[in-house]
């Protein structure tokens, strides 16, 4: 019923705007049928007798055009808009006390809404819809407080659906980058959630028809640094959350065990219950110990907790020390991690002391605290080798030593550049050559591709490209390689770029045949990237019809990029994804740095990989007119 009021409603409105040459203009009584798709949205709606003091009247918004529906008192009560000036609505957003508190939106342009938002008092929620049933399927952005909430109205509605759409994928457990531990403990309690919440809601008492949210509660968040028992990533999660919630005036608390934060969003961990498990549910803090299981290492003998605890006291005074202060700081942390590498049981402890030993010498030297570390890494890697310790171990010393020495290399103002570059490249491949299976040697290949294209060699770029590609396929660098040559060999072939754009919907650059298409990649720290932002829009409204725009913002905060395009008001489309110049946008062609444009004919394929804006406008009106 809703679909066809909407049909009616809809085709009525965008048909009689002004600006669409229709005679007829919707009636406020109908637009204020219309009612949000999700439930329990509270927005301003007009009592039966203040209905004839309301308005409706066509508007331009920003880039939309839309019927606009205003109480008596000029507060928006309503705005029905179409975004890309087909004639039809395609966003439908409702206020509270005129401030926009939620919207369904058609992103694809199809009159269905596949994505809902929440702003102001109604929260701050982006969910999608891809079957476009009225169901939310995934979240794109939630708070915690708020998926605390959705377990809630989950639970109180027996609603399987909507509690998976907030559980923690196997994909995002893959990506989260935990150690191998605690990856495990989750990868259990995700397995069983659904069967656990579906045993929990059929014997629950605690949630009733009555029942109301209340508050999120938990202790501050954490962040489990990057390292800490094998971890690759840092995690932020809460321990032993809990939705409080409101029983006819007697509280409760349906507790939700670990949270953990997957880019904009909080997934739960497990399924909710109604008992006290709080030794079970702190998975993320809480590692399993030895005794739970043979293959985690022994708990640290007394002489490694005094030590570490000496190590936890030299960082809480290096947080105010002064820079004088901090090289001796750092001295004495070297100190100490090398007496705890020889207290460590051989094999993974002792070396996680080591690796944290080579990096932090290696940053010392990199930010010219003291001299004195770059010759102590020097020295620790002879040390390494000597020993015989694990390949891996000796590589990563080397290549933090020589990647060290190129970068204060460069920052001699008198250095020789060319001179300097060559070294670099000599000591790349030779610790390739010496070193082809540690871990490091695919960032030594990136590195290898990156500086050779960058100084015109194509050819050896493509090459080591191709051999990184090869060997380490199934790692970042080798997807990042595999893109970087599918860019260098892109010309006279089919662009291929889709995703997610930033004000909603899907983006596919096949969607502009007919047209030719630059491709800005860009970020906002990017100082070029943004001066070239008004010659971009200049050629834009230059070349009319004929010419579009594609940005592919490669910021690591989505945040950043949307408060940036709010001031700029950039005329065309955006697309961005997680990870800036380590995502999967940056990876599909490439993208080592920016700025970086990509020219596209009208057939859809590339005619110029790296376009700089000085010939930007000649090769345009040289391709378009």
């Amino acid at each position: 019923m809703l679909a066809v009021r909407w049909a009616v409603v809809f085709g009525l409105m965008v048909s009689a705007a002004p600006a669409f040459g229709a005679s007829k203009a919707p009636t406020v009584e109908q637009a204020l049928t219309l009612i949000p798709i999700q439930k329990g949205i509270d927005f301003s709606t007009p009592a039966r007798d203040e209905i004839a003091s309301c308005t409706i009247t066509p508007e331009k918004f920003g880039n939309a055009t839309a019927w606009v529906v205003v109480n008596g008192a000029g507060q928006m009560l309503r705005r029905f808009s179409d975004t890309n000036a087909d004639n039809v609505v395609d966003r439908w957003s409702y206020f509270k006390d005129g401030l926009e508190v939620y919207r369904d939106i058609d992103s694809n342009y199809d009159n269905k809404a596949d994505q809902y938002r929440w702003f102001h008092t109604g929260g701050s929620r982006w969910a999608i819809d891809k079957n476009q049933d009225g169901k939310i399927d995934a979240w794109k952005s939630i708070s915690p407080t708020e998926t605390a909430e959705e377990v809630v109205l989950a639970v109180q509605n027996a609603d399987e659906a909507r509690f998976a759409a907030l559980l923690l994928s196997r994909d995002e457990l893959k990506a989260l980058g935990a150690g191998a531990e605690v990856t495990k403990v989750l990868d259990e309690s995700i397995s069983g959630a659904l069967a656990n919440f579906r045993s929990f809601v059929k014997e629950q008492k605690l949630i009733t028809p009555t029942s109301k949210f209340a508050d999120f509660g938990a202790s501050r968040p954490g962040a489990v640094p990057a390292g800490t028992n094998g971890s690759t990533n840092d995690v932020v999660a809460y321990e032993n959350a809990a939705a409080l919630v409101d029983n006819d005036g007697a509280p409760a608390q349906l507790l939700l065990g670990s949270l953990v934060q997957v880019g904009d969003t909080w997934k739960v961990t497990g399924a909710p219950t109604g008992e006290d498990q709080s030794d079970k549910l702190a998975i993320i803090w809480n590692v399993p110990t030895a005794a739970a299981s043979p293959n985690v290492p022994d708990a640290p003998s007394d002489e490694m907790q005094k030590l570490m605890s000496q190590l936890e006291e030299l960082d809480k005074q290096a947080a105010s020390a002064t820079e004088a202060e901090q090289v001796k700081l750092m001295q004495a942390r070297s100190q100490m991690l090398r007496k705890l590498a020889n207290v460590s049981p051989a094999g993974e402890v002792r070396d996680q002391w080591l690796r944290q030993l080579i990096d932090m010498l290696g940053n010392a030297s990199q930010a010219g605290a003291d001299q004195a570390a770059l010759t102590e890494l020097a020295k620790l890697e002879q040390e390494l080798a000597a020993d015989k310790e694990s390949q891996n171990l000796v590589a990563h010393a080397r290549f933090r030593r020589i990647s060290t020495e190129n970068l204060l290399g460069f920052r001699n103002p008198k250095a020789d550049a060319a001179k300097l570059q060559q070294t670099w490249l000599a000591a790349l491949e030779k610790f390739v050559g010496d070193f082809p299976q540690a871990d490091d040697a695919s960032e030594a290949m990136l590195q290898l591709g990156t500086n050779n294209e960058w100084i015109g060699e194509d050819k050896a770029a493509e090459q080591w490209y191709a051999r990184l590609a090869n060997e380490f396929k199934t790692t970042p660098a080798g997807l990042k390689a595999a893109g970087a040559l599918r860019r260098l060999n892109s010309a006279g072939k089919p662009m291929v770029l889709s995703g997610q754009a930033i004000d909603g919907g899907k983006l596919d650059i096949a969607d502009y045949r007919g047209k030719f298409v630059l491709v800005q990649y860009w970020a906002t720290w990017c100082g070029p990237c943004k001066a070239d932002l008004p010659q971009i829009k200049e050629l834009f409204s230059s070349y009319g019809g004929k010419l579009a725009v594609v940005g592919v913002n490669l910021d690591n905060r989505l945040s950043d990029a949307e408060q940036f395009l709010a001031e700029k008001k950039l005329p065309w489309k955006q697309l961005y994804d997680e990870g800036g110049l380590e995502g999967p946008l940056a990876a599909q062609m490439g993208v080592m740095n920016l700025p970086l444009m990509i020219l596209v004919d009208d057939k859809g394929n590339v005619v110029n990989r790296n376009i700089h804006s000085a010939e930007l406008e000649a090769e345009l009106e040289r391709l378009i007119k």
